[in-house]
């Protein structure tokens, strides 16, 4: 196993790096920055390993996105390449790049023809169909890949298995799936893994812990959890703090750190200035220099 320390010293107090072995989740509200975060970390490590990366777009508009920062993070970290980006939107696509078929059965819901009422609720039924060559572990080998990124793999999930209990067997199946062959890819290819996930809240608890969309399957399944929120401070505009969620022995949400966002791109705060916006109260710094 290798591992690479971050360009960023507050993940490498979290986490110490990214290494070969474990895909690391990362996941939180809305616009925090989680793809900003994991994008510029693509970067860094294809200039600090040499290897190609690529991207699964699940959502749309990474290639967008790529566009906007490409400029920016390849003078940062003096590399030309750009991450190869793999467009699957939906949950078979996903499959099907990865070398699996599936298919998705609908069974509408019951309704009684005398009051119109809903008698049982519709659900959805994940079938695998066969297996394949993988075309993403092709372009992994003929690309010399060492970085691959999923963006996300909360959407697919969410939007073609709602949200009844009735549909969990199927999304668990599904989340399964992907994640045998994510771990496959890893341990033959000894590919570094980061995977984007959104956040699921208690709407009647706001005080509960956030929990990644996806249940249990995914909070299980990765050894590395961190969980990235904007902290609101009058004195940094754009300010995040990174939490370690799960990491090996360490208690859960055991450490944080504050990073900030500009132009270009996340950069560590000095503990100067931790201290200050957090009223003195050490929230984690790093120890030693990424060389």
């Amino acid at each position: 196993m290798a591992i690479y320390p971050s360009n960023l010293l507050g993940i490498n107090n979290l986490i110490e790096g990214f290494d070969t072995e474990n895909p690391i989740a990362i996941y939180g509200p809305p616009k925090t920055g989680k793809s900003l975060l994991v994008l510029e970390q693509t970067y860094y490590l294809m200039a600090k390993t040499g290897k190609n990366a690529i991207i699964v777009d699940t959502e749309g508009g990474v290639n967008r996105f790529i566009d906007k920062w490409h400029d920016v993070f390849s003078k940062k970290y003096n590399i030309d390449k750009r991450p190869i980006v793999v467009m699957a939107r939906t949950i078979e696509k996903v499959m099907y790049i990865q070398g699996l078929g599936v298919a998705l059965n609908i069974h509408p819901p019951t309704i009684d023809p005398k009051t119109g009422k809903v008698k049982s609720a519709g659900k959805v039924d994940l079938m695998l169909t066969g297996s394949f060559p993988s075309s993403l572990e092709k372009m992994i080998k003929d690309n010399d890949v060492g970085i691959l990124v999923y963006d996300s793999m909360t959407q697919p999930l969410r939007s073609q298995f709602p949200s009844g209990q009735q549909n969990f067997p199927a999304k668990a199946d599904a989340t399964g799936l992907w994640l045998m062959k994510m771990f496959y890819f890893v341990d033959m290819y000894n590919v570094i893994v980061m995977a984007v996930h959104h956040h699921s809240l208690n709407p009647t608890n706001p005080f509960a812990t956030p929990t990644t969309s996806g249940g249990e399957t995914i909070a299980y399944n990765f050894k590395i959890v961190l969980y990235l929120e904007k902290f609101i401070s009058k004195k940094v505009g754009n300010c995040r703090k990174l939490h370690i969620v799960r990491f090996f022995d360490q208690p859960e949400w055991a450490k944080k750190v504050l990073m900030e966002i500009d132009d270009n791109g996340f950069r560590d705060i000095e503990q100067s200035r931790i201290e200050e916006l957090m009223g003195d109260k050490k929230v984690g710094t790093p120890t030693s220099k990424v060389m």
